[in-house]
């Protein structure tokens, strides 16, 4: 097997390759038919959700900031694609495409702040000492119903409709939504948080998350 062959090979078991049933593990019972898992299906709606309403603040963004904000709002609604196939239909390439998407986006949400830093900017615009309580309520809320939602747990019931699995997905859903509005904020989002700053002042925020230097008479900056 010449190596094109090989690297073939292998990029189909990576893509293809999976278990004959996805979700096991998330409690719901798996039943015949198009939608195996009814409710972690519709549940995973919000990460498309997540990636529209995100989609929805690119023009209120600067033009250099777009390209990155444009492709994590992406990465989060087929994130939700992935995650309706595996819990839904199941076909081959499903594992993959629930998988991949969201290893993306975290890695996108991570190097752009580390990138700002590395830059001397601001790295998360959009964030707030309120916001941040509020993901921290969301991060223990999910990760509890997703203890909770394991098949597993003592709290599993497979037959029911109130799936703690489902409720991770919301969560998570919000927590990357709430992630990717901070990142990238509209100009009116950091007017909010950063008062007082004149129009040159926040243009430099939006450009690159720079935090800006206010400068004086002289034009020396003010201190």
């Amino acid at each position: 097997m010449s190596g094109l062959q090989q690297l073939a090979t292998r990029a189909r078991q990576v893509t293809l390759d999976q278990p004959a049933t996805l979700g096991d593990g998330d409690c719901e019972a798996l039943r015949p038919g198009l939608i195996g898992q009814p409710v972690n299906t519709i549940t995973s709606f919000a990460y498309v959700g997540a990636g529209a309403w995100l989609a929805t603040r690119l023009a209120r963004l600067p033009s250099g900031q777009r390209p990155a904000a444009a492709a994590y709002a992406a990465l989060t609604a087929v994130t939700g694609v992935g995650s309706i196939a595996y819990h839904g239909p199941q076909f081959a390439g499903a594992q993959f495409l629930h998988d991949a998407p969201i290893v993306g986006a975290f890695a996108l949400g991570a190097v752009v702040p580390l990138w700002r830093l590395a830059r001397g900017g601001v790295p998360v615009p959009g964030w707030s000492t309120r916001l941040g309580a509020v993901m921290a309520a969301t991060t223990v809320g999910s990760l509890a119903a997703y203890a909770a939602g394991g098949t597993d747990s003592p709290l599993c019931r497979p037959e029911s409709l109130l799936q703690p699995h489902g409720l991770w997905h919301l969560g998570t859903a919000a927590l990357i939504g709430m992630w990717g509005a901070a990142l990238w904020a509209p100009r009116a989002d950091i007017d909010r948080t950063v008062p007082d700053q004149n129009d040159d002042g926040a243009d430099a925020i939006e450009a690159d998350g720079a935090a800006p230097t206010e400068t004086g008479a002289s034009g020396a900056p003010d201190r």
